[in-house]
């Protein structure tokens, strides 16, 4: 559950969610209130990984909840008030994991700006650099630009190439060596 909540994936949280309270009052009818204080004490565990702005915006759903685990635990009202707490966590995670990729391919970009004249630059390199998995930095710069990192390094060279062919007199071998292309 919190694995999912952390990914941002509020179906699979739902499922685990429903899958969870079917068990428990199958087994043991009498615990669901128990069952949703845990969740909910699962809940505010996941919060603590939020902007103070987010931890706002979660207070009156934890309240809500709260409430009605205390008037009547285990009801459907608590439960609804539950998953809406859960859907807004996952909301909360996936923004911040789309913000924080989009922080990694900004530094990624600064960085082929300032290393593309480096003819042995690839996406290895980079990974390492940044301390990511190749596959990882490759999986997020695919989904948040829709270019691969190849595209992306292509695009810078060819940019700082169309500059120097514009602000020079250099040769077009001189100028792709220049922008790290090992053949002209």
């Amino acid at each position: 559950l919190i694995a999912s909540v952390r990914n941002g994936q509020y179906t699979e949280v739902s499922r685990l969610i429903y899958e969870i309270r079917r068990y428990n009052r199958e087994s043991a009818p009498d615990a669901l209130a128990l069952l949703d204080q845990a969740m909910l004490s699962t809940a505010l565990k996941l919060a603590e990984e939020f902007t103070p702005e987010q931890k706002a915006l979660l207070e009156s759903s934890v309240h809500a909840v709260t409430k009605d685990c205390h008037v009547d635990g285990g009801n459907d009202m608590a439960f609804a008030e539950l998953l809406n707490l859960y859907r807004q966590l996952c909301g909360f995670m996936s923004s911040n994991i789309h913000n924080m990729n989009l922080s990694i391919i900004d530094n990624v970009c600064d960085y082929l700006n300032e290393h593309y004249t480096d003819p042995n630059l690839c996406l290895d390199i980079v990974a390492e650099h940044f301390t990511v998995s190749y596959y990882f930095l490759s999986h997020i710069f695919k989904s948040e630009t829709n270019k691969s990192f190849s595209d992306r390094l292509n695009d810078t060279r060819i940019y700082h190439a169309m500059e120097l062919l514009k602000a020079t007199g250099l040769p077009v071998q001189t100028i792709a060596k220049q922008v790290g292309y090992t053949n002209w």
